[in-house]
């Protein structure tokens, strides 16, 4: 899975290309585009899941660009 990685100085920056993207995609609410944001600068923990939550998928990032790049046209 291709990952990105930055420096910690690099990271309000990162948050806010993010943000900004998902949110001039129009494909997300504000609150979708937050947990977005946050499950995309967030490093995998790999604690199993408690038993009483659904797990999520991540998708590789050049694929979220491409999708942001195509609905933003």
């Amino acid at each position: 899975m291709p990952m990105v990685t930055w420096r910690p100085d690099e990271e309000g920056e990162l948050r806010a290309l993010l943000a900004e993207s998902w949110a001039q995609s129009g494909m997300l609410t504000s609150d979708q585009v937050r947990e977005t944001v946050d499950r995309l600068t967030t490093y995998p923990d790999d604690t199993p899941p408690a038993s009483d939550t659904t797990p999520t998928v991540v998708a590789p990032l050049g694929m979220l660009f491409d999708a942001v790049r195509t609905h933003c046209r």
